[in-house]
């Protein structure tokens, strides 16, 4: 009251706001701020042309809202009005004052960070951004005041992205990462809003591949590998952008693959393995054959996923990175034969053994053990890992997700190419499990598919010359499948090959021919619309089952 009633000297009035400052630094929450934030706001209009007292009332400002507990809004938005209207006083050719643009560029962080909701203005951010690119021309050794400006932009957008985006906000952090490559603070606070803008649709993506974003993230992992923070965020940026194909390319050409795998292997903190095995999962789909190599990324998840064995976000990023190679066919190596040799094999069984109640990891990891089995090793050591029980399991276990049935099928279809393994599935009680899938999807032509490949694959063991005693439930399903989906040529020919493979056996021939009214016209059907695919096999079935056939 004594400050609003007396009209005080300029000395006066920087010692009342120097006492304001000190008694916010020494009191904290314990002081009234009752009308003093009204004060304060008055006093930075009044003092634009003074700037030693401009200078104490922005610090008492800050000083003030570092502590204060509570802010209404239209204090807040008094605050930074004035605020804002300060830092406009040094923009571009105007006087500048290195000193007042810190104090006022940190005062506006304090209250953008605890008190969020201010609608801010184009204008205000257009502001905000160019006296950004005057401290950094007046004030070139001073990478804390482009700091403190990055984070005030970090917390408006936090609570308004679109209205940084629209002014330019991107291109303002960029030109700042490039202008202060070398400082440390500048680059970890580039790369989080970068990461936090880049979950954006995919026009804010491109906006920051185009604006040399990507080229400033990997600088700086290049540049500060032991900063954990600016790794977490570069990681999750680069997850993000990687998303869209061109980036995806820029990416890796420029080395970024090799710095999330240089950081995968660095830090083990869950939020930075997530993004990084998130990245490395949308860049292994296509990234250069000789790139994969070279980053020993293989080995590098595997650690990871083995370090981090009950997290269900790090296996299943982890499993997409090992399914995305296990299906490459590199040149200079068997991408299977290099996975097993890391030790991915072990990894992917104890995936599924830890998550039989997550449909989304149990599906990545049956489909990486699907790829893997293809190879004859693989198989071997799969079973031996108790891989076979596992993915009966998970299939019992997730009867309603069509996703782990399909593999589950397929998986089960690969790893029965060995005959000891056929033998397992068999005994394990694979084939029941393969005909429950069937009856519990019966409307999914994908898994009818997968399940009468597999069933095609477990009815005779061409090493033995042994066919498998069927019963009606197998039969019937396969029937059943043929039934619902007349259309699709390849469940039609993968159902004759199973009825074809089972009816090799005089015992379940005889039974095959309890359903042989109905199924004598599906197989004419199907011979008539798939001749070259489906006819042989059909009338292989229907000479065993139909004496006069």
């Amino acid at each position: 009251k004594i400050l609003n009633r007396h009209t005080l000297s300029g000395g006066s009035r920087q010692e009342a706001y120097e006492f304001l400052k000190n008694l916010a630094l020494g009191s904290g929450e314990k002081i009234p701020m009752e009308g003093l934030f009204e004060f304060l706001s008055s006093a930075m209009e009044k003092e634009k042309k003074n700037p030693a007292q401009l200078l104490v009332a922005c610090e008492a400002v800050w000083a003030m809202a570092a502590h204060v507990p509570t802010m209404g809004p239209s204090v807040v938005a008094s605050l930074i009005r004035s605020l804002v209207a300060t830092l406009r006083e040094f923009d571009g050719q105007k006087q500048y004052d290195e000193k007042v643009v810190y104090a006022a560029s940190a005062a506006l962080e304090v209250v953008t960070r605890r008190f969020q909701g201010f609608n801010f203005s184009g204008n205000d951010i257009d502001s905000i951004a160019s006296v950004l690119y005057t401290a950094m021309e007046r004030s070139p050794q001073r990478s804390d005041i482009v700091e403190i400006f990055l984070d005030s932009i970090l917390n408006i957008a936090m609570f308004d992205e679109g209205i940084v985006i629209q002014c330019g906000g991107i291109l303002a952090i960029v030109d700042a990462m490039v202008d202060n490559e070398g400082k440390e603070g500048v680059q970890a606070r580039g790369c989080a809003f970068l990461s936090m803008l880049s979950a954006e649709n995919l026009h804010v993506k491109l906006c920051i591949t185009e604006s040399d974003g990507v080229d400033m993230i990997i600088s700086a992992m290049a540049s500060f590998p032991q900063n954990e923070y600016l790794q977490i965020e570069g990681c999750k940026a680069l997850s993000h952008l990687s998303v869209d194909g061109e980036s995806r390319m820029l990416i890796v050409s420029q080395g970024g693959m090799i710095l999330i795998v240089n950081a995968l292997s660095r830090f083990k903190k869950s939020a930075l393995l997530e993004d990084a095995l998130s990245a490395l999962c949308n860049m292994t789909s296509d990234a250069d054959e000789q790139m994969i190599l070279e980053s020993h990324l293989v080995k590098a998840v595997v650690v990871a996923m083995r370090s981090n064995g009950l997290n269900a976000t790090v296996q299943e990023k982890g499993l997409g990175v090992m399914q995305n190679i296990s299906m490459r066919k590199l040149v200079s190596m068997n991408s299977k034969s290099l996975i097993a040799s890391a030790g991915g094999v072990e990894v992917v069984v104890n995936a599924i053994k830890e998550f039989m109640s997550f449909p989304s990891v149990l599906e990545r990891a049956i489909t990486t053990m699907w790829s893997l089995a293809v190879l004859a090793s693989n198989q071997v050591a799969i079973e031996r890992a108790g891989g076979i029980h596992l993915v009966i399991n998970a299939m019992l276990c997730n009867v309603d997700s069509v996703g782990v049935q399909k593999q589950g099928c397929g998986c089960l279809l690969t790893l029965s190419s060995n005959a000891r393994n056929k033998l397992i599935v068999r005994e394990g009680g694979g084939v029941d499990t393969i005909v429950f899938a069937m009856w519990a999807h019966f409307d999914s032509v994908d898994l009818q598919t997968e399940a009468c490949r597999a069933l095609a694959s477990l009815a005779v063991n061409a090493s033995t010359n042994e066919v498998m005693l069927a019963t009606e439930s197998e039969i019937n399903a396969i029937v059943s499948a043929m039934r619902h989906f007349p259309e699709s040529s390849r469940l039609q020919e993968y159902a004759c090959l199973a009825l074809r493979n089972f009816s090799l056996s005089k015992g379940n021939a005889d039974l095959i021919r309890q359903s042989s009214d109905e199924l004598i016209m599906l197989l004419n059907r199907v011979s008539a619309m798939y001749p070259e695919k489906c006819s042989q096999r059909a009338a292989q079935v229907l000479a065993q089952i139909s004496p006069g056939y």
